[in-house]
């Protein structure tokens, strides 16, 4: 499998004084995974890989959940400020 067959769910992002946090769920079938971005070292990366069965380096994996976690913040933006579409 591989990491752009993944889906970022239940994305949170709270930012305080310029400090950002981001929490969201990775999903793939029955499969998910809580993730903090805070935590997302080499060693989280693995497990990632690991329990998703994924075949890419982890470099590629980490890229590939970072694209994902701005678009869906992207789009939550959108609904926020009213402008869905």
């Amino acid at each position: 499998m591989q990491a752009k067959e993944l889906k970022i769910t239940a994305l949170f992002i709270t930012e305080d004084f310029y400090s950002y946090h981001g929490t969201f769920k990775l999903v793939h079938g029955e499969k998910s995974m809580d993730v903090d971005l805070d935590d997302l070292d080499e060693a989280k990366l693995k497990q990632i890989k690991n329990y998703f069965g994924l075949s890419e380096p982890t470099d590629i994996i980490r890229k590939e959940i970072m694209s994902k976690v701005v678009e869906a913040a992207k789009t939550e933006s959108r609904y926020v400020e009213g402008k869905i579409g």
